[in-house]
This record gives C-alpha cells, structure tokens and sequence, in this order.
C-alpha cells in the first residue's frame, strides 16, 4: 500500500534534501579583534569632543516629550490589556 504525501509534505522533503546536499551559501564571518596598539591607534587619530561643537542637552526637560505611538500599536496595545 503507498503512502499518500501533502504537498507540505513534499516541500518540506525537497528542503531538507537541498540543505543537506548543498553547502551554505552565506558563511558568517569571525572578525578578529583588534590589538590594544591598534585600539590605541584608533584613539589617537579621533577628535577630542568639543563642547561648542554640540548643544548642551543636559538642560533640556525630556519629561515634556511623550513618545509618539500610531493609532495601530495604541489598538494592537489595547487589545492586550
């Protein structure tokens, strides 16, 4: 008597025969890390900060600002409470 296979069935064999018989396209890649004179290096040629450069944001009062959220996330947020 044969078996009847679902076309998910099917799909899901072809996949795993695919993944098995080919090697991985995408390989990740392991950098290694830099060496402290090569940090130190990169330190180096970095500016200093320079106060005049940037605004001073430590006097702005961030309790006035609300986070924006659309009318979606407030519903989707709603309907889980």
């Amino acid at each position: 008597m044969d078996a009847v296979a679902s076309s998910d069935d099917k799909v899901t064999l072809v996949l795993c025969l695919d993944m098995l018989t080919h090697q991985r396209k995408h390989r990740r890649i392991h950098r290694a890390g830099k060496s402290d004179t090569e940090l130190a290096a990169t330190l180096s040629a970095t500016t200093d900060w320079d106060d005049t450069d940037h605004a001073d944001l430590s006097q702005i009062d961030y309790q006035k600002y609300k986070p924006y959220r659309s009318p979606k996330v407030q519903k989707t947020i709603e309907k889980w409470l």
